[in-house]
């Protein structure tokens, strides 16, 4: 009996297991298209910044929560100001020692002049190509990492961000003043798919794309990169308009 009954709850436990991976699979896969339906909105109206964050649900029934941020309303770790930077971490961290250590770690692993990169050329990598390498630069916690990310980039070239573009959390951070939102013009943009699958299915996905023209190409995808999902944040329940509708909104 003991036997039986350990072999019952090992088959169910398998049963809600794999229903849980296919769910997170479904999931991952709703989240990509997601992406590609934002970049279709992107190049088939170029004013669509402004209907997102958009909420929907897919044609498979998985609900979607879609933002896309402009790349020039983010601070550059390459380019941006050592007042910026200092201003931007020393206000996620809470700490101006910790703010000025950071942004100091920064201009640090961009300057090929540094004493690190002069002492072994070959080995060091002078400035970022990803902003997921911000995690080398000593004082940066995985918590301030997870926060510092939607507001750097590695691709707008700028000493500050537009604050026509900008968040609000990046403006109130330092301290720009608001102005009027810009329509999306071709750009680099970076889209975020939050995509929940019955109660247990829940993926993010984030896409940093270039809507400029290459190759014969319209778009780029830059980089995928896969988003935590915030601790103790449960998928809710699912919007009713469909996805898809969003492509003929004002066509």
């Amino acid at each position: 009996m003991l036997l039986g009954t350990v072999l019952m709850v090992g088959a169910r436990y398998r049963s809600r297991s794999d229903a849980s991976l296919a769910s997170s699979e479904r999931a991952a896969a709703a989240a990509e298209s997601a992406v590609h339906l934002a970049i279709m909105i992107a190049l088939a109206r170029r004013t669509g910044a402004a209907m997102f964050p958009l909420s929907c649900t897919m044609p498979d029934g998985a609900r979607a929560t879609i933002t896309m941020t402009v790349e020039t309303g983010k601070l550059d770790l390459n380019a941006g100001s050592a007042r910026s930077l200092t201003a931007l971490f020393s206000g996620l961290a809470n700490d101006r020692t910790a703010g000025e250590r950071i942004a100091a770690g920064i201009a640090t692993a961009r300057d090929p002049r540094s004493a690190d990169a002069a002492r072994s050329p070959g080995n060091v990598q002078i400035g970022f190509k990803s902003i997921l390498e911000l995690d080398r630069i000593p004082g940066v916690t995985p918590n301030l990492l997870r926060a510092a990310l939607p507001l750097l980039t590695v691709r707008s070239g700028r000493t500050e961000p537009d604050p026509a573009l900008a968040s609000a959390t990046m403006r109130d951070l330092l301290g720009l003043a608001d102005a009027p939102v810009q329509d999306l013009a071709a750009s680099d943009i970076t889209i975020r798919a939050d995509v929940s699958v019955g109660k247990n299915g829940r993926f993010i996905r984030d896409a940093l794309v270039s809507l400029r023209p290459d190759a014969g190409r319209l778009f780029a995808i830059r980089e995928w990169r896969r988003s935590d999902v915030p601790p103790g944040d449960m998928p809710g329940t699912g919007p009713t308009s469909l996805c898809l509708d969003a492509l003929q909104v004002g066509s």
